[in-house]
């Protein structure tokens, strides 16, 4: 009969090494042994497949440091030394595998001791945090733009209020000067610099996600089609045009106006990429974006999209540059080409109409702006017919409530010159307690939406109740918190005398 065999010591140390070395090849993170000197001694198929080493063989002997990049560098051979003098720490640093592939890892080292106590090697455990960090910086990108539209709303909403004063100011002026008289070319210059101001305060507005909005069921496909024509003027014969639309429907609820102008923008923006010609590339096809997309692309959100993409074959973006374009007034043409907000303008409209922006650029490949926009039910309409031509005049009486006096005033002002009676308050209260004094009839209450104490939708409910058959016009140069468009008819600021004059018209002509 044969006897069991004894297992000793060196048995049990035999089973021990295996089965930490199992350990240690199963662990999904880098494991790995550096010797004084910085060089490789063990390391894990995890850790291989990080710096793209075929085999431990590849790499035993190979200082890590010159995987590290050169800003890098100091601070990974600063903990090294840490740990060889017997501490311990982390570090987060970028690597360039031996097959060109750049990583983000984050190490936690510890010293390995003999039996006398002496450090003899460092002992490593690291983990790939390449997509942690990708979504760190998209989430502290999109922070920062919010914080930024939110400064350019407010100021875009105060100039907006500005703007109105100079322009019905000149145009008063205007007004008042004979065909010939000289000083006509001054009010001109003073409109003209007033319309410049204004279009860039419509595109900070456009940035913030504050502008007014006009959505509607739109075919993505039809307005791509539409604005061939248009986009093909935009660019020189040097660069082609490829426009390749959806075979079916591509439904959206969006603006088509604002749409329109974030084609054109990116088909702009490709083309200046292209000084010595290329190919700009137009597509529209329906998308379903999952819960990987969605958690890999912050911002975005699951479900059913139409998706937009502008390509082109031009200079491309490092990656320093792609985390800036859509920030508003950073420009990398030269002085004087562009006003640095077309990309902002996108960003906003896209952000606005609850989409979702992906960039995908490389120098010297080109670049590729992808929107989702969410797709909707239903079919899209027709575009609206232009508004018949109507007289500016009027006699019925108007509340005009505004709470800058400036504004106030040449509302007030513009709407006596075009013949209409003009009850004044600085506020809702005030138009309240106006109305509720005044005997006869008021035919159009006038208000500015954003006012304090009392905004313009709470003014107009508290009037309506005594005064059913008044009409209301809201005024306002943001869309803040809640829509006016959604409460009733809405003149933009900044306005002229005769916008107004045309939209008094428009409301109370209204059936």
């Amino acid at each position: 009969m044969r006897q069991a065999r004894e297992t000793g010591p060196a048995d049990a140390l035999g089973t021990s090494e295996a089965r930490y070395r199992a350990i240690v090849e199963a662990e999904p993170q880098c494991v790995k042994v550096v010797a004084p000197d910085g060089t490789l001694l063990e390391m894990n198929p995890a850790g291989l497949r990080m710096i793209e080493a075929d085999s431990l063989e590849q790499v035993r002997g190979l200082e890590l440091a010159a995987l590290v990049l050169p800003e890098h560098r100091a601070a990974f051979r600063e903990l090294h030394r840490n740990v060889m003098a017997g501490g311990s720490g982390s570090l987060q640093f970028e690597i360039v595998g031996l097959k060109g592939a750049r990583r983000w890892l984050e190490t936690h080292a510890v010293p390995l001791k003999d039996a006398h106590g002496r450090v003899t090697a460092l002992l490593g455990i690291t983990a790939d945090v390449t997509a942690r960090r990708a979504l760190e910086d998209q989430l502290r990108q999109a922070q920062k733009m919010e914080a930024v539209g939110q400064l350019a709303g407010g100021i875009a909403h105060d100039f907006n209020n500005l703007l109105t004063a100079i322009l019905s100011s000149a145009d008063l002026l205007e007004a008042q000067l004979a065909p010939g008289d000289p000083r006509r070319e001054d009010v001109l210059a003073i409109r003209q610099a007033s319309e410049r101001a204004a279009e860039l305060t419509r595109q900070l507005l456009a940035f913030s996600r504050q502008q007014m909005l006009k959505p509607q069921l739109v075919d993505v496909n039809r307005v791509v089609a539409r604005m061939e024509g248009l986009l093909r003027r935009v660019i020189p014969e040097s660069v082609r045009l490829v426009a390749r639309t959806a075979s079916e429907p591509a439904a959206v609820y969006a603006d088509p106006g604002q749409l329109e102008q974030v084609i054109l923008n990116l088909v702009v923006n490709a083309r200046d990429a292209m000084p010595e010609g290329g190919t700009i590339t137009v597509e529209t096809a329906r998308a379903v974006l999952d819960r990987a997309f969605v958690e890999a692309h912050p911002g975005a959100r699951a479900g059913a999209h139409v998706r937009v993409a502008v390509s082109d074959t031009g200079c491309g973006m490092d990656r320093a540059t792609m985390a800036r374009i859509f920030e508003p007034f950073f420009s990398t043409k030269g002085p004087g080409r562009g006003s640095g907000l077309g990309l902002a303008v996108v960003y906003g409209i896209v952000k606005q109409s609850e989409g979702y922006i992906e960039v995908e650029s490389e120098p010297g490949r080109g670049s590729r702006f992808t929107l989702y926009l969410p797709e909707a039910a239903g079919t899209p309409e027709a575009l609206e017919p232009e508004a018949p031509v109507r007289p500016l005049a009027g006699a019925e009486t108007v509340l005009l409530v505004e709470d800058d006096p400036g504004v106030r005033q040449l509302a007030r002002r513009s709407l006596e010159h075009y013949g209409y009676r003009v009850l004044e308050a600085a506020d809702g209260g005030e138009a309240v307690e106006v109305a509720r004094r005044h005997q006869g009839r008021i035919d159009l209450l006038l208000t500015d939406w954003v006012m304090p104490e009392m905004g313009g939708r709470r003014a107009a409910e508290c009037i309506l109740l005594d005064r059913p058959e008044m009409r209301v016009l809201y005024m306002s140069g943001y869309a803040g918190g809640e829509e006016p468009l959604e409460a009733g008819p809405l003149l933009e600021k900044p306005f002229t005398p005769e916008s107004l004059a045309l939209k008094v018209r428009e409301v109370l002509d209204a059936s």
